[in-house]
Order: structure tokens, then C-alpha cells, then sequence
């Protein structure tokens, strides 16, 4: 019984090693759009470049994992940061649109992992690591996954930067029957 765990254990780890290289790749194609390198020692901007551009970089990040088998989900979230004066009034966004009006859309990219969700951003918004990668089963505390945000990610399907502009972007995916239905996995 010990050597099925420690295959599980391996078989883990090289997936979640496979996972790393596809943030990589994804992350050097987007720094090669502003003609940016990153260095092999990890290079961290003072203004990161990839900040503000996270609908582009979760779609760089789902194609590479699309190409290493596995099977993304793009997140329509939203980032949600505590009112500082501890107010009440201030409660996270319920829906896209919520999002949407009050400007505070992310995307990101999560993928089912083993009993639980996998959440990757090449670029997060997490203050401790603003514009630098993101893995972890948790959910970062200033991410908000809104009702009806999780779609399937596949080519050619409908997916494209102009898709998730606006609203009428919003609604095209779900024409499309792209929508996960359920809840991620804890």
C-alpha cells in the first residue's frame, strides 16, 4: 500500500510540476507581448506589466494547459478588499454584473484537482505577490468567484478576448453552453 502513495505522491507532483511550466510559458508569451523578458531568477516589477491585462493573461494561461492535457476552467471573478474602516456595506460582488458596474472584474484560471481546485494566475492581485504567479488550492482572500463565473475552456469555441470585454461577451459564453454548472471543488 505504501508504493500506491508514493505513485499518487509522484504522479501529484509531476502534475503540479507540469502545471509550473505552463504558468511560465504563459507568462514569458504575455511579457513578450511588451517586449519584456523575465529573468531566470524571477524578476519583479515595480509596475508589473501584466497588472490590468488578466482577461488576456487567463486566456495565454488556459491555452498552455489546454496543450498539456488538461482541462481549464476560466474564472469571470471579481477582486473584493475588505473596507478599510471595517464598514458593513461593503459586501463582495453577487454576480458578473456586480462586477462589472463596480469595476472590480478578475479573471483567473482553476482547474479540478484531485478532491479539490487548483487556482492559477500568471499575474495576481494578491498585495503580497502583486504580478507575480499564483498556485494554491485556496482561493486568495481578495478573489470572489460570483454566481455562474466558471466556464469551460475549449479552442474555437467562443473564448476570445472580445468575449470577455463586457456583458454581451458574458452572455455569448453561456449561449454557447460553456457555464460549469456547480460549485468548485473545496
Amino acid at each position: 500500500m505504501n508504493s500506491t502513495i508514493e505513485t499518487n505522491s509522484s504522479s501529484h507532483e509531476s502534475k503540479l510540476e507540469k502545471v509550473r511550466e505552463c504558468v511560465v510559458a504563459a507568462r514569458q508569451s504575455r511579457l513578450s507581448d511588451h517586449g519584456l523578458e523575465e529573468d531566470d531568477g524571477g524578476r519583479y516589477y515595480e509596475d508589473p506589466p501584466l497588472i490590468g491585462e488578466c482577461h488576456l493573461n487567463a486566456l495565454s494561461l488556459c491555452e498552455e494547459l489546454y496543450e498539456a492535457d488538461f482541462a481549464p476552467v476560466l474564472v469571470w471573478g471579481a477582486l473584493h478588499f475588505e473596507d478599510p474602516s471595517g464598514g458593513s456595506d461593503f459586501e463582495p460582488p453577487q454576480t458578473v454584473s456586480d462586477a462589472e458596474s463596480r469595476g472590480a472584474v478578475h479573471f483567473w484560471v482553476e482547474l479540478d484537482w484531485n478532491e479539490s481546485t487548483l487556482v492559477v494566475d500568471i499575474s495576481s492581485e494578491l498585495p503580497v505577490q502583486f504580478g507575480e504567479p499564483y498556485i494554491d488550492s485556496a482561493l486568495p482572500y481578495c478573489y470572489v468567484r460570483p454566481d455562474d463565473c466558471r466556464f469551460i475552456y475549449e479552442p474555437g469555441r467562443g473564448i476570445t478576448t472580445n468575449q470577455l470585454r463586457n456583458e454581451e461577451g458574458y452572455q455569448f459564453l453561456i449561449d454557447e453552453g460553456l457555464l460549469v454548472s456547480g460549485e468548485p471543488q473545496s
